[in-house]
Formats: C-alpha cells, sequence, structure tokens
C-alpha cells in the first residue's frame, strides 16, 4: 500500500507494519522462542528477499510526479545518506544467517533420528 499512487493514509506506518508483519509470519506468528521451538528455514530466506525488494523500492518507487513515495537516503547535489541501506543490509544479512542455522538445524535433527534407528536394528550386508 505505501507504494499505491491512490493511497492517502500514512505510507511509512503502511511500510513498516507491512515488513513487521511478513516477519512475524516467517517466525510462525511468534514473539517469544524456547528452547525446543523450531521455525522454517524457507520462511526466513523469502522473508530475507522480501525485504531486499522493499529496500529497492524504498529507493526507487516514484509517484507520476517523478518524487519518491517515501524519503529514505537524503540525496542532494553532493551528499547521500546510506544509513537505511545499512540498517535493511543488516536485516536481510541476519535473516540469511538465521534461515542458514535453522536449516542447518533441521538437518542435524533428520540425520540424528535415522542414526538412532539404524543402531536399533542390524541391516544386512
Amino acid at each position: 500500500m505505501a507504494f499505491e499512487p491512490s493511497y492517502k493514509g500514512d505510507r511509512v506506518f503502511a511500510y513498516i507494519a507491512g515488513l513487521a508483519s511478513m516477519l512475524t509470519i516467517s517466525y510462525n506468528y511468534k514473539e517469544d522462542f524456547y528452547v525446543f521451538d523450531s521455525l522454517d528455514a524457507q520462511k526466513i530466506y523469502h522473508a530475507a528477499r522480501n525485504i531486499e525488494v522493499a529496500s529497492w523500492l524504498l529507493r526507487t518507487k516514484k509517484d507520476p510526479y517523478g518524487h519518491l513515495y517515501l524519503l529514505s537516503s537524503g540525496e542532494n547535489n553532493t551528499l547521500s545518506n546510506r544509513s537505511y541501506d545499512r540498517i535493511f543490509g543488516k536485516m536481510i544479512g541476519q535473516l540469511d544467517t538465521l534461515a542458514h542455522i535453522v536449516a542447518s538445524k533441521n538437518h542435524r535433527a533428520i540425520k540424528n533420528v535415522i542414526q538412532s534407528a539404524a543402531q536399533l536394528v542390524f541391516l544386512p550386508i
């Protein structure tokens, strides 16, 4: 909604609410995590890619008059503020790392189940 030309509401709120709800969904609607909780690595990976797209839209999406919908870079003739790019880069990196950790954890869990099952039964040689 933040980049729709007909939207008349608070574009910053719509943008942040969209990011927050997407991240909440990628964490299975959980706010607190415990030892035995699990996450879906694919959802977290997709959230990282969605943040990349949202960051790109923030920098490039313009209204019909050629003005950015949301000002983030503070560009003028001589200086450019890239603090938002760094923040989004950190978020993307952290989500990618978390997706990798969750995927590795799930792989280990599957491997451990197979190994423990194999110990219970002798296989023919």
